[in-house]
């Protein structure tokens, strides 16, 4: 049966979004997800700079894309680390293209939420298959191992192209760092194109 109800037309605000949105990361896909459904009275914007932001009214919130974070109305001042309220934070994720070999620091992350992080887990993914031994990755805090228990490290086998493990040090600290250690690879065929997410929940 096919149904005579119009469509209802998209506003200008959804189609913005729509649009910025297939062009950009998976962090805005969440966005969308997270704030569709019932009415909310927060208003969520998303705006390529902080120079296209809108006029400052009260439950609003945007998230700027050249410079990748929130923004917050607080006192009808535009603020900056301002999250949406259950707005779920999107892990820091660490990406290494190409063959991979072994490597201390290959990337870096620093927590600019302005509130310390908790983190949950980390998950490490291969893309390209490996062989001949284990691709184990590491994730240092300031220069220091979160897992104390080196045989906590995830540890991908080369049975499968995936590996989650829980640190033993799990509080990050706002504007601390951490950093990526590759700490062994495929010994037969290495592997390739890694990714390493770590995941955390805010205060």
């Amino acid at each position: 049966m096919i149904s005579n109800t119009p469509v209802q037309p998209r506003t200008q605000q959804e189609e913005t979004l729509q649009g910025i949105l297939n062009q950009t990361d998976l962090r805005l896909a969440q966005l969308e997800r997270a704030y569709q459904g019932p009415q909310r009275k927060e208003s969520v914007v998303v705006v390529g700079t902080f120079a296209d932001l809108p006029e400052p009214q009260a439950d609003m919130y945007a998230w700027i894309v050249d410079t990748k974070n929130w923004w917050g109305v607080v006192g009808g001042t535009w603020t900056v680390n301002q999250r949406p309220p259950n707005q779920p934070p999107d892990p820091a994720v660490f990406r290494v293209d190409g063959v991979l070999t072994t490597q201390v620091g290959a990337t870096t992350i620093t927590n600019n939420d302005g509130v310390t992080r908790t983190i949950t887990n980390v998950r490490a993914v291969v893309k390209s298959p490996h062989s001949g031994a284990n691709i184990i990755v590491d994730v240092d805090l300031n220069s220091t191992t979160i897992f104390s228990t080196q045989a906590n490290r995830p540890s991908i086998p080369d049975t499968t192209d995936s590996d989650t493990s829980v640190p033993n040090t799990t509080s990050w600290p706002s504007g601390q760092s951490i950093t990526l250690d590759i700490d062994s690879v495929g010994s037969v065929v290495p592997g390739s194109d890694l990714v390493v997410r770590v995941n955390y929940t805010l205060p």
